[in-house]
């Protein structure tokens, strides 16, 4: 009985796992491209901001605009 089953639900088990697997890869593709997208748009702006508080001597935290002094 159990052999039986595990014969009829193998095609069926098989596709599950991948779309499974196929779910998890496109999941770790989407966070990487996320943070890279993140690292060239908002990453660079926090760190031109960044930058040119340090030539000047100046301390900005930096909120989602632009910063303000503290």
């Amino acid at each position: 009985m159990n052999g039986s089953l595990r014969t009829v639900d193998h095609a069926d088990a098989d596709s599950r796992s991948l779309t499974a697997r196929w779910r998890r890869d496109w999941a770790l593709a989407r966070r990487i491209l996320g943070m890279l997208w993140f690292y060239f748009t908002a990453g660079r702006r926090v760190r031109r901001a960044y930058g040119d508080c340090e030539r000047e001597g100046r301390m900005y935290w930096v909120d989602g605009v632009g910063g303000e002094e503290r």
